[in-house]
């Protein structure tokens, strides 16, 4: 429970991070320099609008649908893992209930959500790539102006990013010396990457000395203390992941609102408003059926 408290409170430190005012004035900026002048005359083609609000849209896509992947999967990964232990028990000694109780059909949904999720992300992070790919690279779609726009954005939220994970870093890091102290069951030890086979080799003396009882009995608790120590690792790991996308897509979804607003304002129509990128690549433009949203979604994680 303090193990929780302690993320919870690194997690809001992350969101704290991510001042819309900042991410608000940067958009006004990138506006002013490549969407539309101070007359609210535009600056730039209606085409190349609809390109760089596709790139911002999967951007954003890609930063909420990792943080959502991330937790659904580490969720099922822990669910799994107490059911082997379930299984473990059981062999140990039937005759005893098993320590964990599981609901067939939540961990069923469980993992069902899970898949969904990684086959999403999957989905998203191909069509962003190859959007990257073809205004960036092969230069099928767009032209100077865009490609200029697409690297300056990309140059701003890593610096946003980095900026980010520099003061979210020393906030973990006092933290974590404070949890050390405060009793919260983080050690050292476990903070450190551990040499895990040197780790589990510390049972080998007694497999080789003991019975099979007592040998299946110390297997169990280097599966349990290990995996405590990689559940550790591993929420750690999406602090970091959660500072990362949490600030690149508060400023892509400023970005976006911003230019999608001047679109409706500039009076584009929906012909000039369409998803143009997907898994293969570009769409042909008489596939192009899909619009993009009004409004990046929010997602509340």
């Amino acid at each position: 429970m303090k193990k929780k408290l302690l993320l919870s409170i690194i997690t809001m430190l992350i969101c704290a991070q991510t001042l819309p005012n900042t991410h608000k004035e940067y958009a006004d900026r990138f506006v002013a320099s490549y969407i539309q002048n101070a007359q609210g005359e535009l600056k730039c083609e209606p085409e190349d609008i609809n390109i760089i609000l596709n790139f911002l849209h999967f951007a954003y896509e890609r930063s909420q649908s990792t943080m959502h992947a991330q937790l659904q999967t580490l969720a099922a990964v822990s669910a799994t893992w107490c059911l082997w232990q379930n299984v473990a028990e059981t062999r140990r000694n039937p005759s005893i209930d098993v320590p964990y109780i599981f609901d067939e059909s939540a961990y069923l949904n469980l993992m069902q959500t899970a898949i969904t999720a990684q086959k999403y992300h999957e989905t998203v992070g191909i069509t962003y790539a190859k959007a990257l790919e073809s205004i960036l690279k092969e230069r099928t779609v767009g032209n100077h102006i865009v490609v200029l726009a697409i690297e300056e954005i990309r140059e701003h939220v890593r610096a946003a990013v980095v900026s980010s994970l520099t003061n979210v870093n020393e906030h973990i890091t006092t933290l974590l010396e404070w949890a050390t102290n405060k009793d919260f069951g983080i050690s050292e030890e476990e903070i450190e990457q551990r040499d895990m086979l040197n780790y589990i080799a510390s049972y080998i003396p007694v497999i080789a000395t003991y019975s099979f009882v007592a040998m299946d009995k110390a297997s169990l608790q280097a599966s349990e203390d290990g995996w405590k120590i990689l559940r550790k690792m591993q929420e750690l790991t999406n602090v970091v992941w959660k500072t990362i996308e949490t600030t690149r897509s508060a400023c892509l979804r400023a970005l976006y609102n911003k230019i999608y607003e001047i679109a409706q304002n500039q009076e584009l129509t929906e012909d000039d408003m369409h998803i143009i990128f997907d898994q293969d690549g570009c769409i042909e433009k008489e596939q192009q059926e899909q619009f993009l949203p009004q409004l990046a979604k929010t997602y509340l994680f």
